[in-house]
């Protein structure tokens, strides 16, 4: 057998028995997978854990080591999901860096009950009281328009 051979033959090794697991072949490795169509979930999915961490702490800083320690992968996607989710039902989600003289950035998320806002305040600049009266004056004293009623 040449080198060549060999060697593809030692990579080539399964490290776990595959398993037909809901017509699809996967590795098994010590553990136990659930069927597909199964009703029960076997894990909860990185928004759920960051969903749960932050709402066990409402209002709290969760500093960035906390929920590194869940094992979130991208944990900047998965709080921009968040948002999007919550923010419509009146969350908000703060972050808040800081550099150190060390040189290490330091990082907390916050979630937070938002005030809603109101459609008819959104979008629209505020005005004085007497801008406000101003523009009033300036309706009462124009002319009225001319219309004529037919029957």
């Amino acid at each position: 057998m040449s080198a060549f051979a060999r060697r593809r033959k030692r990579f080539s090794k399964k490290k776990g028995k595959a398993r037909n697991v809901g017509n699809v072949d996967r590795a098994v490795f010590g553990e136990q997978r659930m069927h597909s169509s199964s009703n029960t979930k076997p894990f909860l999915t990185q928004r759920e854990k960051l969903r749960a961490l932050m709402f066990s702490r409402e209002g709290q800083w969760v500093p960035l080591p906390d929920v590194q320690v869940l094992g979130i992968a991208q944990h900047g996607a998965r709080f921009k999901e968040l948002r999007e989710e919550l923010g419509p039902q009146g969350y908000r989600i703060e972050n808040k860096m800081e550099h150190g003289a060390d040189g290490v950035v330091r990082s907390w998320y916050m979630l937070t009950r938002s005030a809603p806002v109101s459609s008819f305040s959104a979008g629209k600049p505020s005005k004085s009281w007497e801008q406000v009266c101003a523009e009033r004056e300036q309706k009462l004293h124009q002319a009225a328009p001319e219309f004529e009623l037919r029957p």
